[in-house]
């Protein structure tokens, strides 16, 4: 037996949310593209990590979902770290950025 969430699904934006017996949460919507979204996005081992694409000249950032819900997507203090960088912290390549307690941020080789 399911229970009705509430909440709008991310994937198609239906109010049709269920929480599975299971724990998970999923979308219960017939045309929904993304039944398992909210369950993917709140994934506990994922956490709030920055990924990082490093490129031989630029980078690209996927921001936490937090950055959105307070506001500072805009004011990423990673962002503002690697602008002010000369050069690459790292060889090109896709990392999980996090910031330690100490203030320092810890790259980690994403999984391929």
């Amino acid at each position: 037996m399911s229970s009705t969430v509430a909440g709008t699904c991310p994937a198609c934006g239906h109010r049709a949310l269920i929480l599975h017996p299971s724990g998970a949460i999923g979308c219960n919507a017939p045309d929904c593209p993304r039944p398992s979204a909210v369950a993917e996005l709140l994934d506990a081992e994922r956490g709030p990590i920055h990924l990082v694409d490093l490129r031989k000249d630029c980078y690209v950032i996927e921001h936490p979902l937090i950055e959105r819900l307070d506001g500072v997507l805009f004011d990423c203090p990673l962002h503002r770290v690697l602008e002010e960088m000369d050069s690459p912290p790292s060889p090109p390549s896709r990392y999980e950025v996090r910031l330690h307690d100490e203030g320092v941020w810890w790259w980690t080789r994403a999984p391929s």
